[in-house]
This record gives structure tokens, C-alpha cells and sequence, in this order.
């Protein structure tokens, strides 16, 4: 019977732990889809110096930034290219030298690729294109 008792007692302190933690309102990032969204954005300027979607190279001054586009389904439905060469003007979150980009702007475009909490515009949007393509 005394088994039993410290059992339950056990129990309900793990029980009422584990309520305690996951209930807690904890930090979190705004997005968490490979990088916290809760820094500013930076603006970044350069020369795109490679493209292999879904990552592009980008220069600016004696940095080289790796840059995640997000799906080429995105870009193919929105007929968006960057070219190497090419002038862009970034704002977005940076981690490292991986930068996320908000926005990319070029001479003849903008792009817009997440929304100002740091949510890429394509989440759930692939099931409506055909990604066989």
C-alpha cells in the first residue's frame, strides 16, 4: 500500500511538471521555418554572383551572403529570375552569412517573398501549381 501511495505522489509531480511547462508562455520566435524572425530586418545591396534555386550567392563589399529564395514553383509562378550580375537591394533576417529575404528588389522588379512577421508567402500555396513542371 506504501508503494502505491509514493507512486501516486510521483505521479502527480511529474503530472503537475510537465502541465507546468508546457502551458508556460515561453519567447518564441515569430517564424520558425530555419530562423528567428524576432531580429530586425538588415538591408543588404550587391551583385548576384550565382543562382542555384532555391540559393542564390550575393556580394556586397567583401561579404558574400547565401540566400534562401524559397520554392522554385514560387518564382515560376510569379515569372521572377535573378540573373548573376545583376544589382539587387535585399531586406531581410540575417543568420550568419544565410540571409532570408523579405524583399528583393532589382532595377526592374520587386519581389516579395515573406510577410513582415518573417512567413513565406508560399506556405500552403503548392497544391495550387503544378509542381511536375
Amino acid at each position: 500500500m506504501r508503494r502505491v501511495k509514493v507512486f501516486l505522489i510521483i505521479f502527480a509531480i511529474l503530472t503537475v511538471s510537465y502541465l507546468v511547462l508546457a502551458f508556460s508562455p515561453v519567447d518564441k520566435p515569430k517564424y520558425c521555418g530555419g530562423f528567428d524572425s524576432s531580429h530586425a530586418h538588415v538591408k543588404v545591396a550587391g551583385i548576384i554572383t550565382e543562382v542555384y534555386h532555391p540559393i542564390a550567392k550575393l556580394k556586397s563589399d567583401n561579404r558574400v551572403y547565401t540566400m534562401r529564395l524559397g520554392p522554385w514553383w514560387y518564382w515560376r509562378s510569379k515569372k521572377w529570375q535573378l540573373k548573376v550580375g545583376e544589382s539587387v537591394e535585399v531586406v531581410g533576417y540575417l543568420q550568419g552569412d544565410l540571409l532570408f529575404p523579405v524583399v528583393i528588389k532589382t532595377p526592374d522588379k520587386i519581389m516579395k517573398l515573406r510577410d513582415n512577421d518573417g512567413i513565406p508567402l508560399w506556405r500552403g500555396m503548392h497544391r495550387h501549381f503544378d509542381t511536375h513542371h
